[in-house]
């Protein structure tokens, strides 16, 4: 999938929260001793420090276990809720794809042992979110090595083009996100 398509799927689905009180749930998911498995960690704990100021977001670094994290999703009541995460789609390594609920299950190339299909299943069940994955392809998952170049310029693009929607969302109509 084109940069293009995963950002106006992104895009899409963030504008069609700018009208209603919407929270964001962004849970990054992985493990970040296995090389490129940590993208989704990686980029979680990006976000963090930079959407501080966004009381609609919450960023959450959940690892190896994002079924313990679920109480902190509970807690925040998400409108949405997307998961990162490594995502084996047979494509180039540090492809990136947005993936609705019932694309979701097969693809997760992630060292958690919870299928994503079950925590998302329970989200949207239990918390009435909307659940969305947005997958990068890895290209190396070996114990001891860190992220690949070409999945941490991934991951900084995911980075930027988040920051830079969901301050622009704040902007839209702010008085709406509390």
């Amino acid at each position: 999938m084109s940069s293009e398509c995963w950002q106006a799927s992104l895009h899409q689905s963030l504008s069609q929260l700018h009208n209603t009180p919407s929270k964001i749930a962004i849970m990054g998911i992985g493990n970040p001793l296995y090389g490129d498995d940590g993208v989704g960690h990686y980029i979680a704990m990006k976000l963090a420090q930079q959407l501080t100021a966004l009381d609609f977001v919450r960023v959450i670094a959940a690892g190896i276990a994002p079924e313990s994290c679920t109480g902190q999703l509970r807690h925040f009541g998400p409108t949405l809720t997307l998961l990162i995460d490594a995502a084996g789609f047979d494509a180039p390594a540090g492809a990136i794809r947005w993936l609705n609920r019932e694309a979701i299950d097969g693809v997760s190339a992630s060292t958690h042992t919870l299928p994503l299909t079950l925590l998302a299943d329970y989200i949207e069940i239990a918390l009435n979110s909307h659940v969305r994955l947005l997958g990068i392809q890895p290209l190396q998952m070996f114990f001891g090595t860190s992220l690949s170049p070409i999945a941490e310029a991934a991951a900084d693009e995911v980075i930027e083009f988040l920051t830079s929607a969901l301050l622009n969302l704040r902007s839209m109509k702010p008085t709406a996100r509390k």
